[in-house]
């Protein structure tokens, strides 16, 4: 048997690939959407809103140091709760991860046309789509190394437009600006303004779902995905208090606000610099939603005889037609052209795997797979996490929750049907993967 030789990614690359995953169309858009709901205490629910996604972190580094499988949330709710809610989590994250790449790639033509207005007319605009989404599918059909490459550098030309945003806006801040305390806690907005900011930070978990391509995964996604959180959260904190600082009441009403702020300290070559900025980010987002979402099927196609064919990989690693089949479905759920409805259908499904993967720890405890909890604080974390989503739930419109939530409906006749089809996956995989001699 021969094996072949994939070069893995590196925890510096990791770490950017979690950057990418958060920091994109949040970073350039919360902050006026935060002023609007929640004024200068939106600095506050920040903090808060850190806090939750920390918590959830911590609960998927706690699973994630126990497996170096691809699957993510997929295989943390296999292992503790069987086959029949692991594949209702594996199929929804794939869904997922299809709906998230087409939405930011929409999201990407609609902020290019803010630039060029021209991109946004039919037939141009939908070829635009498709090949942004077919691109990226066939980068990623030369493996991960390709797509390393990639994120590194958008990673890098993103930091560096941030750093000049950041050391030039926090000399402008005009401390009258973000006096609160004239203003009473939006105890009634609360859990609005909470759920707009948690939007900032979907994606942190992206690095569990293709742990199988990452070195040393068991030491290096648990202290990746950490780092990440915590620069995200002082990225969005401080961004936003420049935004605060600078534009004062003006930033409830500004539809791009670092845009914004980036005129006034820069004039028009400022504003020309955070938009491209914005275009690289989003462009980031998508990079890392398309090497994440194959995966997310080719972690299925593992277990289930139905996504078998899925599994094969060719000479660079790479799962071509888990590849070939998530960039046609994409392509078609981007031509839909619901942007918003898409972002917000995405947000919500994912609090389903949230709340599994926190559950999963106190099942895999009791099972032995996991030591037990040595400390109360331990056990308390996955507990806080899981009332937060729950609670964050509350506050999101009914019909975004039954839509949110609707691949789990789907899932159920599909995995009897898969079950119906059975026939040793494991053994039929191996058989197409073994050369022969």
């Amino acid at each position: 048997m021969s094996s072949k030789s994939v070069k893995k990614i590196g925890l510096l690359s990791m770490v950017f690939l979690c950057l990418n995953g958060m920091v994109g169309s949040g970073l350039f858009l919360l902050p006026g959407q935060v002023a609007a709901v929640a004024g200068n205490w939106g600095l506050a629910i920040y903090i808060m809103v850190a806090l939750i996604v920390m918590s959830l972190g911590w609960c998927y580094v706690q699973c994630a140091s126990r497996f170096s499988r691809n699957g993510g949330a997929y295989l943390y709710a296999k292992e503790a709760f069987g086959d029949f809610i692991g594949f209702e989590i594996g199929l929804m994250r794939w869904v997922v991860g299809m709906i998230a790449w087409a939405s930011l790639t929409v999201g990407f033509i609609l902020a290019l046309g803010t630039l060029y207005p021209q991109v946004m007319v039919a037939p141009l605009k939908q070829i635009l789509i498709v090949g942004m989404i077919a691109g990226l599918g066939l980068v990623n059909i030369f493996g991960a190394n390709a797509i390393k490459k990639i994120n590194d550098v958008i990673t890098i030309t993103k930091a560096v437009i941030l750093f000049i945003f950041l050391a030039a806006g926090i000399f402008y801040i005009d401390p009258q600006h973000i006096n609160v305390i004239e203003e009473s806690f939006p105890i009634d907005k609360l859990g609005v303004a909470s759920l707009i900011i948690f939007f900032g930070f979907t994606g942190f978990e992206a690095l569990t779902i293709v742990a199988a391509e990452m070195e040393n995964p068991k030491k290096n996604i648990p202290l990746a995905m950490m780092l990440g959180i915590v620069f995200c959260s002082v990225l969005y904190f401080v961004v936003q208090l420049i935004c605060m600082g600078v534009l004062g009441d003006n930033l409830a009403h500004s539809a791009s606000p670092i845009a914004a702020v980036a005129e006034v300290l820069g004039g028009e070559w400022g504003k020309l610099l955070v938009s491209l900025g914005m275009l690289i980010s989003i462009g980031g987002v998508i990079v890392v939603s398309s090497f994440i979402t194959p995966h997310s099927c080719q972690a299925l196609a593992e277990d289930h005889t139905i996504f078998l064919k899925f599994v094969r990989q060719n000479s660079f690693g790479a799962p071509y037609g888990a590849i070939i089949i998530s960039t046609v479905l994409v392509c078609a759920i981007a031509l839909s052209g619901s942007f918003m409805e898409l972002v917000t259908i995405s947000v919500i499904s994912r609090f389903a795997q949230h709340i599994v993967t926190c559950l999963a720890l106190f099942s895999m405890e009791k099972s032995g797979v996991m030591q037990p909890f040595s400390r109360p604080w331990k056990r308390a974390i996955p507990v806080f996490a899981i009332a937060s989503i729950l609670w964050l739930l509350t506050n999101a419109e009914p019909y975004h929750i039954i839509y949110g939530l609707g691949a789990l409906v789907v899932g159920v006749p599909l995995y009897f049907v898969q079950k119906w089809l059975d026939v040793k996956p494991s053994e039929i995989i191996l058989t197409n993967l073994v050369p022969e001699v």
